[in-house]
């Protein structure tokens, strides 16, 4: 199914300005083939993308990496949501990383 979940973020960057600088996912729980998803600074693919919606196929397991272009020059002052724009089809799960910078 789609949907959505808040990324925790570290405590460092609770509040603070942030210019996101890669975008990783990894660990699929299964072969991904159909599911799609992106990074966004709200719920339901809304605001700003951190990173657009991107295929997540080629993710074949647990220990296979896929690195997406985050949006690049935003600055950022909220914890982003994962969202997943189109589902597997059956039960899946990754794990979406971002990495930054504190701006202040």
């Amino acid at each position: 199914a789609t949907s959505d979940v808040q990324m925790k973020f570290s405590d460092l960057a609770v509040g603070k300005s942030f210019l996101v600088t890669a975008c990783f996912i990894t660990n699929a729980s299964t072969s991904l083939t159909t599911a799609t998803g992106g990074i966004y600074s709200a719920a339901s693919a809304g605001g700003t993308a951190f990173m657009a919606v991107a295929a997540l196929s080629g993710l074949t397991g647990a220990t296979v990496v896929k690195f997406n272009s985050p949006t690049p020059a935003a600055q950022f002052t909220v914890a982003p949501y994962a969202h997943v724009t189109t589902a597997q089809g059956a039960a899946a799960t990754v794990d979406f990383y971002v990495f930054g910078i504190i701006l202040g």
